[in-house]
């Protein structure tokens, strides 16, 4: 493994992005990635709200704001001002009490998702809300579908439930302690030392003037898109932060060098971060297994040399935002879009542009390398249906090869493609794509390295944008039906044995 520098990383996504939009029918993105020293690489691509972006843009970012509230929240408790397994109560205007029962309530409940809540959204509103949390509390539902769900699930402490109506009544006790607005508390403690000039919240400075600045994002329903509304929240502690790529690094990056501002100074002590950076309970979401939640901070591929750590969101129904430290890998990034699909509640990291973005980034750190340069989509795109058609006969079938009339079949009843990114049909291509997946036998390990090929028409990247456009739930993965080539579930007992071998046949 070793890793290259973030400029040159950088290059590379900036020179495969507006193909990674389209094929992701994104409008617009904008992507930074520094290391530990502050190296900065950034670029937009793409547009939203009618002009090109730009890397100075803003843009809301949804449940990104998490982690600034429990950095909020420790630096109380490093002076003194809070305890983080106390009752809540005590830092609050009002009492909280769970009414299902069980012990108290406590800071450290709030921002793991561990308070018993049910799940929630972003506790949307058409306008600010005044004394949102306590009528939500009073009327003991949910906001969303009309109060047909209990506000509580659980007693404290007993699971993990995601709640921003939680992580944002621990911004609201921040504010309560410190006797001022959370954005300007978060200013004061946060934003101000590491000198973030583009990021706000609601209540707190610069905030009409970074507002002003935001680009919209769109939401589609299929073939359609729109500029999307914007909405208020009324929990925006946990869910309204409004920043930039760059300058959301500046926070990633003071955790990640133990609390250190980079001029001498500190927004945290070295055992405050410790424990802030500390995962404590599994993190899955609407079925989706995101790794493991700390003290709001998500932590993934734990073990791995691309573990990271760091906090995603969306901004309803705008675009999503995936923030990452990488200190395996030496790089961190941000990335956010313009584009939430809403037919999904919420849209995978590796299907849409800003985790895909990030998870390139890592895989070419961990390698060493950016891949080489290869024909445009528009020219290669027959050579990749060639490789997953055969490997769905070769592999998925097992049939080992695809008979020269089974070719001849499918080449003589091709359907012309309505497509028009997709409308220059190449025969030779596509026999040289399912010729390159006979040749692999169906063996897992080889037809995932037809894709590492310098020489192939289509590497990794590419087909990933191909599987997107194409309908893939997951785009990572040549591989049709994993589990039928997992060999993880044979017995002990039974793992010395060697790998069939096919010459025997």
């Amino acid at each position: 493994m070793g890793t290259i520098a973030v400029q040159e990383v950088g290059e590379a996504l900036q020179l495969r992005a507006p193909e990674l939009l389209g094929f992701t029918g994104t409008p617009g993105g904008a992507v930074a990635l520094t290391d530990k020293a502050g190296a900065l690489f950034e670029f937009a691509a793409g547009m939203a709200g009618g002009r090109d972006l730009t890397p100075r843009d803003v843009m809301n970012v949804g449940s990104v704001a998490k982690p600034y509230v429990a950095a909020c929240v420790f630096v109380l408790a490093e002076m003194g001002m809070v305890a983080l397994d106390a009752p809540v109560s005590a830092y609050l205007p009002f009492a909280l009490v769970n009414p299902v029962g069980g012990p108290a309530v406590t800071l450290r409940h709030l921002l793991t998702h561990t308070a018993g809540f049910a799940t929630d959204t972003f506790d949307a509103s058409w306008s600010r809300e005044t004394r949102y949390y306590e009528r939500e509390l009073e009327a003991g539902r949910t906001h969303e579908y009309d109060g047909v769900r209990f506000r509580w699930a659980d007693r404290a402490g007993e699971r993990y439930i995601y709640s921003s109506f939680g992580v944002g009544l621990a911004g609201r006790a921040v504010a309560h302690v410190l006797g001022k607005p959370f954005g300007q508390c978060v200013h004061d403690l946060i934003l101000g030392p590491l000198g973030m000039q583009e990021t706000a919240w609601p209540d707190g400075p610069g905030w009409d003037d970074i507002a002003a600045r935001r680009v919209p994002g769109h939401l589609r329903v299929g073939p359609t898109t729109f500029t999307a509304p914007m909405v208020t929240s009324g929990s925006p502690e946990a869910c309204e932060l409004v920043t930039s790529p760059a300058d959301h690094l500046r926070f990633l990056r003071a955790l990640w060098n133990a609390g250190e501002t980079g001029d001498g100074g500190r927004v945290l002590s070295r055992d405050s971060v410790t424990a802030l950076l500390s995962p404590q309970v599994k993190n899955i979401l609407f079925g989706l297994d995101l790794g493991w939640m700390g003290h709001s901070v998500q932590f993934r591929n734990n073990g791995q040399p691309d573990f990271f750590w760091g906090h995603g969101g969306g901004f309803p129904f705008q675009g999503w935002a995936e923030s990452r430290v990488y200190p395996e890998l030496g790089f961190a990034g941000a990335a956010f879009d313009r584009k939430w699909e809403v037919y999904r509640h919420i849209d995978p990291p590796d299907a849409v542009f800003a985790g895909i973005v990030l998870d390139w980034a890592a895989r070419w750190m961990r390698d060493g390398a950016v891949p080489p340069n290869r024909l445009s989509l528009a020219n290669a795109w027959p050579y990749a249906v060639g490789l997953i058609v055969g490997e769905r006969y070769v592999g998925s079938l097992g049939l080992h090869i695809v008979t020269d009339e089974a070719l001849h079949t499918l080449v003589k009843g091709r359907v012309t493609e309505d497509d028009a990114r997709f409308e220059d049909w190449d025969e030779g291509q596509f026999r040289e794509g399912v010729h390159a997946m006979e040749r692999t036998g169906g063996d897992p390990e080889r037809i995932a390295a037809v894709l590492d090929d310098p020489a192939s028409p289509v590497g990794r990247e590419e087909m990933e944008m191909l599987s997107l456009a194409w309908g893939a739930a997951r785009p990572t993965d040549m591989v049709l039906v994993r589990g039928l080539a997992d060999r993880s579930g044979v017995p002990a007992q039974l793992q010395h044995l060697a790998p069939y071998d096919r010459s025997a046949r």
